[in-house]
Protein backbone atom coordinates (compact mmCIF):
# COMPACT_ATOMS: atom_id res chain seq x y z
CA UNK A 1 0.00 0.00 0.00
CA UNK A 2 1.28 3.46 -0.88
CA UNK A 3 2.13 5.91 1.84
CA UNK A 4 0.31 9.24 1.81
CA UNK A 5 2.91 11.91 0.76
CA UNK A 6 1.50 14.40 3.26
CA UNK A 7 1.74 11.86 6.02
CA UNK A 8 5.30 11.03 4.98
CA UNK A 9 6.27 14.70 5.10
CA UNK A 10 4.65 15.23 8.48
CA UNK A 11 6.28 12.05 9.75
CA UNK A 12 9.72 13.26 8.66
CA UNK A 13 9.12 16.60 10.39
CA UNK A 14 8.05 14.78 13.53
CA UNK A 15 11.19 12.62 13.38
CA UNK A 16 13.36 15.74 13.17
CA UNK A 17 11.59 17.35 16.10
CA UNK A 18 11.70 14.23 18.21
CA UNK A 19 15.39 13.79 17.47
CA UNK A 20 16.17 17.32 18.62
CA UNK A 21 14.21 16.81 21.83
CA UNK A 22 15.86 13.49 22.58
CA UNK A 23 19.38 14.78 21.98
CA UNK A 24 18.70 17.82 24.12
CA UNK A 25 17.33 15.63 26.89
CA UNK A 26 20.69 13.86 27.15
CA UNK A 27 22.09 16.91 28.89
CA UNK A 28 19.01 18.40 30.49
CA UNK A 29 19.19 16.19 33.55
CA UNK A 30 21.16 19.10 35.01
CA UNK A 31 20.01 22.67 35.54
CA UNK A 32 21.44 25.35 33.30
CA UNK A 33 23.26 28.61 33.90
CA UNK A 34 21.08 30.95 35.96
CA UNK A 35 23.16 34.10 36.37
CA UNK A 36 26.69 35.25 35.56
CA UNK A 37 28.19 36.47 38.81
CA UNK A 38 31.58 37.62 37.49
CA UNK A 39 33.63 37.37 34.29
CA UNK A 40 37.37 37.97 34.08
CA UNK A 41 38.49 38.09 30.43
CA UNK A 42 41.88 39.77 31.09
CA UNK A 43 41.45 42.08 28.08
CA UNK A 44 42.35 45.26 29.99
CA UNK A 45 46.09 45.27 30.66
CA UNK A 46 45.85 48.18 33.09
CA UNK A 47 42.99 46.62 35.05
CA UNK A 48 43.76 42.97 34.40
CA UNK A 49 41.25 41.46 36.83
CA UNK A 50 38.38 43.71 35.76
CA UNK A 51 34.93 42.15 36.01
CA UNK A 52 33.48 42.29 32.49
CA UNK A 53 30.13 40.68 33.33
CA UNK A 54 28.23 43.96 33.22
CA UNK A 55 26.59 43.30 36.59
CA UNK A 56 27.76 44.25 40.07
CA UNK A 57 31.43 45.20 39.80
CA UNK A 58 33.43 42.33 41.28
CA UNK A 59 36.81 43.33 39.86
CA UNK A 60 39.71 41.78 41.75
CA UNK A 61 42.76 43.67 42.97
CA UNK A 62 45.79 43.34 40.70
CA UNK A 63 49.04 42.21 42.33
CA UNK A 64 51.91 44.68 42.04
CA UNK A 65 53.99 42.04 40.26
CA UNK A 66 53.97 38.42 39.20
CA UNK A 67 50.91 38.54 36.93
CA UNK A 68 50.71 40.06 33.45
CA UNK A 69 48.53 40.07 30.37
CA UNK A 70 49.49 37.53 27.70
CA UNK A 71 48.44 36.81 24.13
CA UNK A 72 49.03 33.10 24.66
CA UNK A 73 45.45 31.84 24.53
CA UNK A 74 43.08 29.06 23.58
CA UNK A 75 41.52 29.52 20.14
CA UNK A 76 38.37 27.87 21.51
CA UNK A 77 37.83 30.68 24.01
CA UNK A 78 35.83 33.83 23.20
CA UNK A 79 38.81 36.10 23.98
CA UNK A 80 42.41 36.44 22.79
CA UNK A 81 44.08 37.35 26.07
CA UNK A 82 45.03 35.44 29.17
CA UNK A 83 46.59 36.20 32.54
CA UNK A 84 50.11 34.82 32.99
CA UNK A 85 50.89 33.85 36.60
CA UNK A 86 54.62 33.58 37.34
CA UNK A 87 54.23 31.72 40.63
CA UNK A 88 55.65 34.67 42.58
CA UNK A 89 52.49 36.80 42.70
CA UNK A 90 50.69 38.12 45.74
CA UNK A 91 46.93 37.84 46.09
CA UNK A 92 44.34 39.00 43.61
CA UNK A 93 41.10 39.22 45.55
CA UNK A 94 37.73 40.86 46.17
CA UNK A 95 35.13 40.59 48.92
CA UNK A 96 32.26 38.57 47.41
CA UNK A 97 29.12 37.21 49.09
CA UNK A 98 28.35 33.75 47.69
CA UNK A 99 25.95 32.76 50.50
CA UNK A 100 22.73 33.28 48.52
CA UNK A 101 23.67 30.75 45.83
CA UNK A 102 22.81 27.05 45.86
CA UNK A 103 25.24 26.03 43.12
CA UNK A 104 28.37 27.81 41.87
CA UNK A 105 30.09 27.00 38.60
CA UNK A 106 33.59 28.09 37.59
CA UNK A 107 34.36 27.98 33.88
CA UNK A 108 37.88 28.75 32.69
CA UNK A 109 40.59 27.93 30.15
CA UNK A 110 43.96 26.91 31.51
CA UNK A 111 47.48 25.99 30.48
CA UNK A 112 49.64 25.30 33.51
CA UNK A 113 53.12 24.34 34.57
CA UNK A 114 53.45 21.05 36.41
CA UNK A 115 53.08 22.08 40.07
CA UNK A 116 56.04 21.33 42.32
CA UNK A 117 53.95 22.38 45.32
CA UNK A 118 50.22 22.73 45.87
CA UNK A 119 48.95 25.73 43.90
CA UNK A 120 45.59 27.40 44.29
CA UNK A 121 43.38 28.47 41.39
CA UNK A 122 40.39 29.77 43.36
CA UNK A 123 39.62 30.09 47.04
CA UNK A 124 36.88 31.65 49.15
CA UNK A 125 37.96 32.92 52.58
CA UNK A 126 41.48 32.85 53.99
CA UNK A 127 40.21 30.98 57.06
CA UNK A 128 39.99 27.29 56.18
CA UNK A 129 37.86 26.61 59.29
CA UNK A 130 35.01 28.85 58.14
CA UNK A 131 31.81 27.08 57.15
CA UNK A 132 31.36 27.49 53.40
CA UNK A 133 35.10 27.76 52.69
CA UNK A 134 36.13 26.23 49.36
CA UNK A 135 39.44 25.79 47.57
CA UNK A 136 40.20 24.65 44.02
CA UNK A 137 43.86 23.65 43.75
CA UNK A 138 46.41 21.68 41.77
CA UNK A 139 48.38 19.31 43.98
CA UNK A 140 52.14 18.87 43.72
CA UNK A 141 53.10 16.35 41.04
CA UNK A 142 56.27 14.52 40.06
CA UNK A 143 54.92 13.56 36.64
CA UNK A 144 55.41 16.18 33.93
CA UNK A 145 52.19 17.56 32.48
CA UNK A 146 50.00 15.78 35.03
CA UNK A 147 48.51 16.82 38.35
CA UNK A 148 45.59 16.19 40.65
CA UNK A 149 42.86 18.82 40.79
CA UNK A 150 41.37 18.88 44.29
CA UNK A 151 38.29 20.71 45.54
CA UNK A 152 37.87 21.12 49.30
CA UNK A 153 34.58 22.42 50.71
CA UNK A 154 33.96 23.02 54.43
CA UNK A 155 30.54 21.83 55.54
CA UNK A 156 28.95 22.43 58.94
CA UNK A 157 30.91 21.75 62.11
CA UNK A 158 34.02 19.70 61.43
CA UNK A 159 32.63 18.11 58.28
CA UNK A 160 34.39 18.35 54.92
CA UNK A 161 33.79 17.40 51.31
CA UNK A 162 36.82 16.71 49.09
CA UNK A 163 36.85 15.65 45.46
CA UNK A 164 39.80 14.84 43.17
CA UNK A 165 40.46 14.25 39.48
CA UNK A 166 43.63 13.51 37.52
CA UNK A 167 44.47 16.12 34.86
CA UNK A 168 46.75 14.73 32.17
CA UNK A 169 47.05 17.62 29.70
CA UNK A 170 48.20 20.53 31.83
CA UNK A 171 50.69 21.85 29.28
CA UNK A 172 48.05 22.43 26.60
CA UNK A 173 44.98 24.65 26.63
CA UNK A 174 41.84 22.99 27.96
CA UNK A 175 38.43 24.26 29.04
CA UNK A 176 37.45 23.38 32.60
CA UNK A 177 33.97 23.69 34.08
CA UNK A 178 33.64 22.93 37.78
CA UNK A 179 30.46 23.00 39.85
CA UNK A 180 29.88 22.88 43.60
CA UNK A 181 26.19 22.07 44.09
CA UNK A 182 24.79 22.41 47.60
CA UNK A 183 21.46 20.87 46.58
CA UNK A 184 23.27 17.51 46.54
CA UNK A 185 24.09 16.04 49.94
CA UNK A 186 26.76 13.37 49.57
CA UNK A 187 29.98 12.80 47.67
CA UNK A 188 28.30 11.69 44.44
CA UNK A 189 27.53 14.79 42.39
CA UNK A 190 28.20 17.47 45.01
CA UNK A 191 31.26 18.56 42.99
CA UNK A 192 31.52 17.87 39.26
CA UNK A 193 34.17 18.60 36.64
CA UNK A 194 33.81 18.86 32.87
CA UNK A 195 36.83 19.13 30.57
CA UNK A 196 36.01 20.46 27.11
CA UNK A 197 32.35 19.75 27.86
CA UNK A 198 32.82 16.11 28.88
CA UNK A 199 32.10 15.14 32.48
CA UNK A 200 35.08 13.53 34.25
CA UNK A 201 35.10 10.58 36.63
CA UNK A 202 36.52 11.34 40.07
CA UNK A 203 39.62 9.55 41.30
CA UNK A 204 38.85 10.17 44.98
CA UNK A 205 36.10 11.78 47.06
CA UNK A 206 35.11 12.07 50.70
CA UNK A 207 32.06 13.36 52.52
CA UNK A 208 31.73 13.71 56.28
CA UNK A 209 28.33 14.29 57.87
CA UNK A 210 24.84 14.42 56.40
CA UNK A 211 24.34 18.16 56.11
CA UNK A 212 23.94 20.30 53.02
CA UNK A 213 26.82 22.56 52.06
CA UNK A 214 26.73 26.34 52.06
CA UNK A 215 28.91 29.15 50.71
CA UNK A 216 30.65 31.90 52.66
CA UNK A 217 28.95 35.25 53.20
CA UNK A 218 30.95 38.39 52.43
CA UNK A 219 34.55 37.24 52.41
CA UNK A 220 37.61 37.56 50.20
CA UNK A 221 37.59 35.51 47.01
CA UNK A 222 41.13 34.77 45.78
CA UNK A 223 42.42 33.88 42.33
CA UNK A 224 45.91 32.44 41.85
CA UNK A 225 46.82 32.18 45.55
CA UNK A 226 45.43 30.73 48.77
CA UNK A 227 45.41 34.08 50.57
CA UNK A 228 47.94 36.93 50.63
CA UNK A 229 50.65 34.98 48.77
CA UNK A 230 50.51 31.30 49.80
CA UNK A 231 50.37 28.40 47.31
CA UNK A 232 50.74 30.53 44.15
CA UNK A 233 49.61 29.18 40.78
CA UNK A 234 52.02 29.06 37.82
CA UNK A 235 50.55 29.11 34.33
CA UNK A 236 47.87 30.82 32.27
CA UNK A 237 44.18 31.41 32.98
CA UNK A 238 41.80 32.68 30.32
CA UNK A 239 38.17 33.83 30.37
CA UNK A 240 37.31 32.90 33.96
CA UNK A 241 33.55 33.01 34.49
CA UNK A 242 31.71 32.41 37.76
CA UNK A 243 28.00 31.74 37.50
CA UNK A 244 25.13 30.34 39.52
CA UNK A 245 23.62 27.11 38.30
CA UNK A 246 25.21 24.05 36.74
CA UNK A 247 26.52 23.17 33.26
CA UNK A 248 25.01 20.76 30.74
CA UNK A 249 27.48 18.03 29.70
CA UNK A 250 28.03 17.31 26.01
CA UNK A 251 26.29 13.98 25.19
CA UNK A 252 28.68 11.17 24.30
CA UNK A 253 28.60 10.19 20.58
CA UNK A 254 27.26 6.75 21.51
CA UNK A 255 24.40 8.35 23.43
CA UNK A 256 23.51 10.57 20.48
CA UNK A 257 23.55 7.59 18.11
CA UNK A 258 21.29 5.64 20.44
CA UNK A 259 18.83 8.50 20.71
CA UNK A 260 18.75 8.95 16.93
CA UNK A 261 18.15 5.24 16.52
CA UNK A 262 15.29 5.26 19.01
CA UNK A 263 13.73 8.22 17.23
CA UNK A 264 13.98 6.40 13.91
CA UNK A 265 12.42 3.24 15.29
CA UNK A 266 9.54 5.22 16.79
CA UNK A 267 8.78 6.95 13.50
CA UNK A 268 9.10 3.73 11.49
CA UNK A 269 6.61 2.08 13.81
CA UNK A 270 4.20 4.99 13.36
CA UNK A 271 4.48 4.74 9.56
CA UNK A 272 3.87 1.00 9.64
CA UNK A 273 0.76 1.44 11.76
CA UNK A 274 -0.51 4.13 9.36
CA UNK A 275 -0.33 1.86 6.32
Amino acid sequence: MKTNPRFAASTFAAWCGLTVLLVASAGNAFAQKIETIALYDFSDATNLFKDSSGGTDLSLSKPASGVSQSTDHSSAAPTEYSASFSGTQAASYKTIDFSSYTALTFDWYMKAATPTADSVLFQSNANTNSVGFFRVALLASEQEGTATLKVSHKLAGTNWSTTEWTLSSLSSWQNYTLTIDNSIVGAAGHVRLLINGIEQATTASTWAGSVAGTFCPSTNFYMGTANSSASPFTGYLQNVEIYSGTPVPVPEPASIALLLGLAGVAIAFAVRCRR
